[in-house]
């Protein structure tokens, strides 16, 4: 929210503190996509075998790959919310 009402009110012409922001904001979403990638690659590889025991045990191991997929992009927006709030 902070950072689309700092998108909105930098218009064309953004400051250099702008750009520096939105280029942060880029980059810290190509990383999240990655790390949420890696972690869900390796919760489904130590899950591997409740995904052939039973329907249950795969549902289970499912949430747990997504949960491990969300955690890196639930902590990187609450630190950075945290942060804009602060300016």
């Amino acid at each position: 929210m902070h950072r689309m009402a700092r998108m909105a009110t930098a218009g064309a012409s953004p400051s250099a503190r702008d750009r520096a922001e939105f280029m942060q904001m880029g980059s810290e979403k190509v990383l999240a996509f990655y790390q949420s990638w890696a972690r869900m690659w390796m919760s489904a590889l130590s899950n591997y075998m409740a995904f052939t025991r039973s329907f249950a045990s795969a549902a289970a191991a499912g949430t747990s790959v997504l949960s491990a997929g969300l955690a890196p992009v639930h902590s990187k927006a609450v630190a950075n919310a945290r942060r804009l709030r602060r300016r």
